[in-house]
């Protein structure tokens, strides 16, 4: 019995030997804890340097003592501790992974020089926390580079946060249900915003995204209430806004988007009520699913000529929208329900359509294409429709005029009114007759119309031109007279606009993306 009860120790005293024999010797390695006791911290050992041994790299993992009320924290840059007959130099480089989650003490962070990473959910929940700034620039080390997720969210009392200067990261949900914070400058050496990164920032009233940002997650400035401007840096070149980035921002009024946006992902501005001017680009292809729906301040809209697609729902419930204007004729698809419950009574729909009241995956809305609109002319280049109209009524529309003589596919639920008034061309009855014969339509009638498919084409196409050439002919003045106001027009050579620069041209380089106009006196 004493055989076998030695047999199971005689590894458990091994074990300790050699733990006994480590500390002694006063090797570190990854993964070890260092204890501060005289400032009450605890720090776990990230890195040993490979060219000094006795430089050891360590993240800060919270207090020994949980019980610490301290208000103000200060994070040291680095600190010298003995482990056996070594000394070791250890520097802080990282804000632990929720290291002080849940703190409901502490106030201010002071963040020294060194410290290159928040960890994930460092300081997530500390709802007392007010105040969040860096050590002045130095020589000697670096700056914070990546906030990490969720790295402050839920911090409601955080009413300022100065960036270091060299964050290129903000973590998913790093800012998450900050109430409170009212400022916060976006450098330019930014190129990355996470997902939900500000999402239900309330306070935030201003934001500016850099131009060297390459990366931005869906829903980052999603219900920021109080956000009323917009900014976009000189040389902004996403090409793609993401999906609920603004959506629910209630104060929104104004908004320009850069000519380099090729894409608004879905539900991009969904839900800014007081959204009421919207300056879309040259260059913009794609409106997504519900992009500006329930955007009631919404009273006009036109579309450039490079749209190519408005996806389901894009204005859908903008109560109060009823002059759209296609400048172009490039559009090929308009997804169901894309204008429903809007005011939109007239509308010329460009030549080109080829899907109409249809959505990209093959699925139709419930809802149908418009609410108001009287005549409907359906160009001749549609080849799919879906639901057109509701109700029996035919919801205020009197009449759907089909163009082409080959009659479109329809959609599965497509649905006309019994009472509209369908109208074809001559000669194609037969066809119609035979494609309707599932819809509700009663009766069918043939006229010859007193415009062609073709006028309508060279119509679009020359308001189009115009456009085109009024907009380039202005561009052209304003970029003389720059160069007489001693500004820079190389793209090469961009900085902010001079305030030596005229109004007029100061608002012209916030207007033109790929073609901006800079000027070289001073800053704003």
């Amino acid at each position: 019995m004493k055989q076998i009860f030695m047999m199971v120790l005689l590894p458990f005293f091994f074990a300790v030997g050699m733990r006994a024999q480590t500390q002694q010797t006063g090797v570190v390695n990854n993964g070890d804890y260092v204890y501060d006791y005289d400032d009450n911290m605890k720090y776990r050992i990230t890195e040993v340097s490979d060219d000094d041994p006795y430089k050891v790299y360590v993240a800060l993992d919270g207090f020994i003592d949980a019980g610490d009320t301290r208000k103000d924290l200060n994070i040291k840059s680095s600190f010298i501790s003995a482990s056996g007959d070594n000394v070791y130099h250890y520097i802080v480089s990282t804000i632990g992974e929720g290291a002080f989650r849940g703190n409901t003490t502490i106030e201010c962070v002071h963040v020294h020089i060194g410290c290159m990473v928040i960890g994930v959910s460092a300081f997530q929940n500390c709802t007392a926390l007010k105040k969040v700034y860096y050590e002045t620039a130095s020589s000697t080390g670096g700056f914070t580079r990546s906030i990490g997720d969720y790295a402050y969210a839920g911090c409601t009392s955080l009413s300022s946060y100065e960036m270091s200067g060299d964050e290129k990261r903000i973590g998913k949900g790093a800012f998450q249900g900050c109430k409170g914070l009212k400022d916060f400058s976006i450098h330019e050496k930014v190129d990355t915003i996470g997902d939900d990164a500000f999402w239900g920032c309330t306070g935030l009233t201003a934001i500016s995204l850099p131009a060297t940002l390459k990366e931005i997650g869906s829903g980052c400035f999603r219900h920021c209430d109080a956000l009323t401007t917009i900014t976009f840096a000189s040389g902004f070149a996403v090409d793609g806004l993401p999906s609920l980035m603004f959506s629910d921002c209630g104060n929104l009024s104004e908004v320009t988007i850069p000519s380099c946006v090729k894409t608004l992902g879905e539900n991009c501005f969904n839900s800014c009520s007081k959204l009421s001017v919207v300056h879309l680009q040259e260059g913009l292809q794609e409106i997504g699913d519900f992009c500006f729906s329930q955007c009631a301040g919404l009273t006009k809209v036109e579309i450039p000529g490079s749209v190519e697609f408005l996806r389901r729902g894009a204005f859908q419930e903008c109560g109060n929208l009823a002059n759209v204007k296609f400048l172009g004729d490039h559009v090929k698809s308009i997804g169901a329900a894309c204008f429903y419950d809007t005011q939109v009574e007239n509308i010329t729909l460009p030549y080109g359509l080829e899907s109409l009241g249809y959505d990209k995956d093959g699925a139709n809305s419930g809802n149908p294409l418009f609410s108001h609109v009287h005549d409907m002319v359906v160009p001749s280049t549609v080849q799919t429709i879906g639901k057109l109209v509701g109700s029996e009524s035919g919801d205020n529309i009197n009449s759907v005029k089909f163009l082409g003589s080959t009659p479109p596919e329809l959609a599965p639920n497509c649905y006309m009114a019994s009472d509209l008034n369908v109208y074809v061309p001559q000669g194609a009855m037969e066809a119609y007759t035979n494609k309707f014969s599932t819809t509700n339509v009663r009766s069918l009638s043939s006229a010859e119309y007193s415009f062609t498919q073709r006028k309508i084409h060279l119509w679009n196409h020359l308001r189009a031109a115009l456009w085109r050439l009024y907009r380039r002919h202005r561009e052209t003045l304003y970029r003389e007279e720059c160069q007489r106001q001693h500004c820079a027009t190389d793209r090469e050579d961009r900085r902010k606009v001079g305030t030596g620069c005229p109004l007029h041209i100061q608002k012209m380089c916030r207007l033109y993306g790929s073609e901006r106009v800079v000027c070289r006196s001073g800053e704003l």
